[in-house]
């Protein structure tokens, strides 16, 4: 049970190594789980399908009048996690991010576009480019975290910090 509460975590890695694995658990899923905060303090928390640049930027397409858009809309701060549901209890691998969220900005559309568009063609999904997105009723929303956690699957609920650079 020592290993369950953490008692006996690893040492933390070297700043590559864990931004490496962070990485990799990134690239496998294709959820990720977005906690957001109404203006009256509720929270709400939503799976979106996403795409990222690496573990700076993560993107989503979402309809404006959604709870979490509204929140966002209110509340330009998020936390998120992205990990893999079907792992054994006490052996799960998740990425966790605090971020500053909003709908991406004209001069990013495109470069956010075309991320968001490269992962949903390698997921089966097919292309979304601006003409796809211009007059969709949804917007392009990016997080850009501030702070990135690592769980890394040891059997501990132990997070480690992941250096953004």
């Amino acid at each position: 049970m020592a290993d369950m509460l953490g008692d006996d975590a690893p040492a933390p890695a070297d700043p590559a190594t864990l931004r490496a694995r962070a990485l990799e658990v990134v690239e496998a899923e294709r959820y990720l789980v977005l906690a957001t905060v109404s203006p009256e303090g509720v929270p709400w928390s939503s799976p979106v399908w996403f795409a990222h640049d690496g573990l700076a930027a993560f993107y989503w397409i979402s309809r404006p009048h959604r709870t979490h858009s509204v929140n966002i809309t209110h509340q330009p701060r998020v936390g998120f996690v992205v990990f893999d549901s079907r792992q054994p209890a006490g052996t799960g691998l998740a990425v966790y991010a605090a971020a500053a969220v909003g709908v991406a900005a004209d001069d990013e559309l495109d470069t956010g576009l075309a991320v968001f568009s490269e992962r949903s063609v390698a997921h089966g999904v097919g292309p979304w480019t601006r003409a796809d997105h211009e007059g969709s009723g949804l917007s392009l929303y990016v997080a850009r975290p501030a702070q990135l956690w690592l769980l890394p699957g040891a059997g501990t609920d132990e997070r480690v910090p992941v250096p953004l650079s």
